[in-house]
């Protein structure tokens, strides 16, 4: 778990609502990694209330949806992520500070825009409508 508690027992506690990565081993020494989403409805997406170096705009959606970050961010990468956790889209090495994409082809419903970058580590939820 890249958690703060840095917790390496199957089972992780005390977790807060944003992703996780997993590297799961098993007795053969195979390893495969999972990005995990731990969202609570009742509490949000995000601890913090307002993050003002990102809007996601227009949100809802039906389809275009502009990423405008007004931070510095190294080693950016962008990831929409379906409701299961599930990446459907991926883009790395983000140097525009207006990122645009078309999630035209995908079913109306909520998503996740996840942004890491050395410095930062963000998911917020989007929702597709038709």
């Amino acid at each position: 778990w890249d958690d703060p508690n840095a917790q390496t027992s199957a089972s992780a506690t005390g977790l807060c609502n944003r992703a996780y990565n997993v590297d799961i081993t098993d007795a053969n020494s195979c390893t495969k990694k999972f990005s995990i989403i731990i969202y609570n409805p009742k509490t949000g997406l995000n601890e913090v209330a307002n993050i003002d170096w990102l809007n996601l705009y227009p949100n809802p959606t039906s389809g275009l949806l502009n990423i405008e970050i007004s931070k510095v961010l190294k080693n950016a990468s962008i990831k929409v992520l379906n409701i299961e956790g599930k990446v459907i889209e991926n883009f790395h090495n983000i140097k525009s500070s207006i990122f645009q994409i078309d999630l035209s082809n995908q079913a109306p419903g909520s998503y996740f825009i996840s942004i890491q970058a050395e410095n930062e580590n963000v998911i917020q939820q989007i929702q597709i409508v038709r």
